[in-house]
Parts: C-alpha cells; structure tokens; sequence
C-alpha cells in the first residue's frame, strides 16, 4: 500500500491543478526578474511648455520666440517603465515668472513625468539640451478698431439693417512695435444673407495690414491678444405703415351699415424688431358712443394714439381726429317733463330743478313718425331717470351715465330709435 501511494499522489487532479500553479508563479517571477535587471533604451521628443507667462505679461513683456520647441529625452529603464512613458503624456516645463528685463535669456526645465509613474525605474536619463533659450521683448500696445461690414441684405423690403454693433468696438494688441505699426484693422467677415430678423454671433477677426491684406500667419506668435472673439449684432428694423381704426358703441338707431367715417390721419408709420408686429395689423384708438351726437359729430373725436412700448413711431403724430355721419337718419325733438329721481336718499327732501327737458331721438324716419303716433296715442312715455345714490344735502349738476332717458317699447316694436346727446341734470337735497 506505501509503495501506491506515489502513484495515486501523482495522478490525482488536485497534484496537476498545483503544479500548474507553480509552473505559472515561476515563469511570472522569472518574466519579473528578467525586466527588472534588462535594460531598454527609449527615446521621447518631449514638447517644451510654458508657464508663468501672464506673470511675465503684467511686467509688460512677452516671449516672441523660444527654442527648441522640443527637447528629446534618451532613457535607460526597464521594458515596463518604458511602455509607461509611452503611454503617458511626458512634457518639460519652464517657469517665466521670475524673468524682470527684456532682452535673450535661457531657462533650465523640469521633466514632467506621467502621473503615479515611478522615477525609480529610470537608472539614467540624457538630453539633447539642458536649457531652452528665450528671446523677452517689452510690449507695447496699439488700439485697433474692429470692421464687421453686413452686406447680405434683409429677406424683405419692410426690413433694414440698422448700424452693426461690435462688442467690443476696439481691441487692444501688445506686441513689438515695428510689428504693431503694420497692422491697420481688425477684421470680420459676415457670410450670412437675406436677414429676417437680428442676427448676434461671436466671430473671430483677422488683422490687416496696411495694404488690407491679412497680416502673415506666423507673425501672430509675437502678438499677444486679449480677445479672441468679438460679438457682432446686425440689428434688422421692420418698417410698417400699420392703419388706425376705431372701435363703435351702436346705438339710437345707428348700425355699422348707416354710419360713415373718416380717421386722420389714416396710418402712421411704425419701426421696431420685426416680432412685434407679430399680429398687429391695425391700431384700434378706441370707442366712439354713437348716442352722443346727432347726425354728424359737430367736432372730431380726438384720441390718443397709442402704440406697442417696443416699437418706435416713425411719423411723431400723436393724436387722431376721428369724424362720423349718420346715413338715412332724422332727428326729432321732444319736451319732456317726466323727470324723476331714483335711489334718493332717505329723509331728505329732493327737487329737481329741470322742469322740463328736450330730449332729441333718433330714427330713420318711418320708426320715428310711428314713435310719434304712439305717443300721441298715449301709448308711450319719454322718462328722465337720475341716479342719486351716494349723494348728500346740497345742489348737484348730474352728468351721465347717472341720467338715462328710457322710451317705451323701445326694445320691442320700435328698437330703432333713441335718445341722443348727453343731459345734464340739477337736483337740490336738503335736509
């Protein structure tokens, strides 16, 4: 049974599962080993950044050139190391913050390795230089200004473009001066067309050089700008001739097909964004109360012309006159001497001094002459209604609508008709 026991050990699963553990772990530590003592040679151009160069901007001066760009790095390090270095982003930085004079100069830099990488691993490093030479001019400055010109149009003729507004309208360039003097203008170029309404982008801008051509391309590394971009708004205007209305209270007889009336004056011109004439189509100056005049106003009802906050009225009118006749319409007079008071004050004593009143109606005449017959019958009534609620002792002129006449049937066989112009009347309260 002992002399079994080997070859039942050897060929169990959980011998070769074992085994193989082993197996890997030695070949893994052998790869470890290997790596670590094998030494591979790998070489990265590495590009050179700066920092601290708006310190060296608020000492009014600039780099305008440094060389090189970049320096190349040699390293002796492991196999692992290496493909590290390769994966992460390795740069060499020189800090400028302490340069005070223009004029050429030269800074060593530090190697800036990837994040959490091991420096250990490198056992040496050689550079192709060891310092980067800069070249500090004092900067002045030249105030540009910006041309953004719009010639694309508007998609119709109610629209124009008011004057462009730039933000900001001037920018300030620093750079050598010799260079600065060769630069005339700040250019942006629009390509938008047939504008319907205001257009605001940021754009950048090119700068000119004397001749309005664009300033060479590698002339910009010795300028230093602060704006990037600048704002341009092509603001587009809407101009409208809008028309004047007025709105009617019927009455006495009078409907829209017996009424003429003229407006002056009849339009005026408005300007604004083209979105608030969204649905305005016309200016509705108010109500004329037909009830008030005869025939024909014997003067213009005069409104206020009032207009959108946020458009502009290019004409300057203010006021409309508005004149109104009647068509087949006939007045005729009545003495009326039912002139009663309502909603009168409790223990006083009330007279009213209008006896009696002419109250004028209105009709086409066959209406008004069988009005008449009615009345004439005793059938009908012309009644003066004043309305003396809230008042107190002493004499009181009352103006509408506290003063109403009413005539019999007139909401029935004789709708037609009624009474015009405004009736004042003067009561006396006393105690």
């Amino acid at each position: 049974m002992i002399r079994d026991l080997p070859s039942k050990i050897f060929s169990s699963k959980i011998f070769y599962i074992i085994f193989s553990l082993l197996v890997a772990f030695s070949l893994w530590l052998y790869v470890e080993i290997s790596d670590a003592q094998h030494v591979f040679d790998l070489t990265i151009d590495a590009q050179v950044q700066i920092t601290g160069e708006d310190i060296l901007l608020d000492r009014d001066l600039f780099i305008s050139s440094f060389t090189p760009e970049f320096v190349t790095l040699a390293f002796d390090t492991s196999r692992s190391a290496a493909a590290a270095l390769r994966r992460g982003s390795l740069v060499v930085v020189i800090d400028v913050s302490r340069i005070t004079s223009s004029g050429p100069t030269s800074l060593e830099y530090e190697i800036i390795y990837p994040e959490s990488f091991d420096q250990s691993q490198i056992s040496r490093v050689s550079r192709s230089t060891n310092r980067i030479t800069l070249n500090i001019d004092r900067l002045t400055s030249k105030q540009i200004l910006v041309e953004a010109p719009y010639n694309g149009g508007t998609a119709s003729e109610y629209l124009v473009v008011d004057p462009i507004i730039i933000d900001p309208p001037i920018i300030t360039v620093f750079g050598p001066e010799d260079l600065l003097s060769q630069i005339s203008v700040a250019f942006v170029e629009i390509l938008r067309e047939n504008l319907s309404s205001t257009y605001i982008e940021d754009f950048p801008f090119i700068l000119l050089d004397l001749d309005g051509e664009p300033l060479a391309t590698e002339l910009y590394d010795q300028l230093v700008i602060n704006d990037e971009t600048v704002r341009v708004t092509v603001p587009i205007r809407m101009i409208r001739e809008v028309p004047l209305d007025v709105e009617f209270f019927y009455g006495a007889g009078t409907t829209p097909e017996n009424l003429n009336y003229t407006i002056e004056p009849m339009s005026i011109v408005l300007t604004g964004d083209p979105d608030a004439f969204h649905d305005l189509n016309v200016l509705i100056l108010g109500t004329v109360d037909t009830t008030r005049f005869g025939l024909r106003t014997a003067n213009p009802e005069v409104f206020n012309i009032i207009h959108p906050s946020n458009l502009e009225n290019v004409s300057g009118l203010t006021q409309a006159e508005v004149f109104v006749e009647t068509i087949g319409l006939e007045v005729d007079p009545y003495s009326v001497d039912n002139i009663h008071a309502i909603n009168a004050p409790l223990e006083y004593d009330i007279e009213i001094l209008n006896e009696r009143m002419v109250v004028r109606v209105r009709g086409i005449r066959e209406d008004l002459d069988f009005l008449a017959q009615l009345m004439d019958a005793g059938g009908l009534n012309i009644r003066i209604e004043v309305d003396l609620e809230g008042l107190g002792p002493g004499v009181h002129r009352i103006f509408p609508p506290n003063v109403r006449i009413s005539i019999d049937g007139v909401d029935r066989d004789i709708g037609a008709v009624g009474a015009i112009a405004e009736y004042i009347v003067t009561v006396r309260i006393s105690e």
